[in-house]
Formats: structure tokens, sequence, C-alpha cells
């Protein structure tokens, strides 16, 4: 993996992505955010969701081909998920409760997505293919990314 993805895509981008869209939603599996991460980290992912109004359905069929080595993306983000949802712990603005991270406080504010052009798109794209990928079956979401545990 190449160094600048880390710099761009880093723990405290996804601390603040995932505390943005749990102030959307106050409860996260976080299966489904793993599996969904890399795809909205891909900025033509977030330009398929956002100018093309594409649902989730449409970003796996259209993107069928790239997502042949999701998988790879899949283990390279995870890590970041990982630590960045540490750094909310951390900051005791959320809790892990079987398999879902909760917000604790809605009113608390790391950082104000308004204040940052690329983490506000990236709160609503996620936030978008989040609401989709929750309907799904965890099992069908996995297979269709290609990824394997």
């Amino acid at each position: 993996m190449e160094l600048d993805y880390h710099i761009y895509n880093n723990e405290a981008l996804v601390a603040s992505l995932i505390h943005g869209v749990l102030k959307r939603t106050m409860r996260m599996n976080v299966a489904v955010a793993a599996a969904l991460l890399p795809l909205v980290l891909d900025d033509s992912v977030c330009n398929l969701v956002e100018n093309r109004h594409f649902a989730l359905v449409n970003v796996l069929q259209i993107r069928k081909n790239k997502l042949l080595n999701f998988n790879d993306q899949y283990r390279d983000a995870l890590p970041i998920l990982i630590n960045g949802v540490s750094v909310l712990l951390d900051l005791h603005l959320v809790s892990l409760e079987g398999e879902s991270i909760v917000l604790l406080d809605v009113n608390t504010r790391i950082l104000d997505v308004g204040e940052c052009l690329r983490l506000e798109r990236l709160v609503r794209v996620f936030f978008q293919l989040y609401q989709e990928a929750v309907r799904m079956k965890l099992s069908d979401l996995y297979r269709q990314l290609n990824i394997e545990l």
C-alpha cells in the first residue's frame, strides 16, 4: 500500500467520519462500517454516489471489476477503522455494544463536519450507503464486495 493512502485516509479522518455518521444514526454496525469504509474512502465512488445519485446496488454493479481486489482495500482500511473507533472510545464519545458502535452524547463535538468539505462529503456518502447496507443481509454484502475473512 502506498504511504500517501495513510496520510490522506487516516485515523483522525475516520474517527471524525464515524462520529459524524453516528450523530445521524446513533448506532452503527461495525461489520457494515468496515465493509463500506474502503468504498467511501474512494473518491470515484463518492463521485458516483453524489453526482449521479447512485444507490449501493448501482455502485456494486458498476464497480464489479474493481471489486475483484476489494479484499485488499478492505484489509488496508480495517486497521484505520479500528484505530479510529479506539480514538472515539478513548475520548468516551462512543461505546461498543455487541456488534455496534453507539454514540454516547449527541451534543459532543470533535470536529464540526461543516468545517471540512471532504469530511462533510464522506459523512453524506457513508450515511447514504450505510442506510442501504443495513437493510441487506451482511453475508450478501460481504459476498458482493468479494470480502474474504
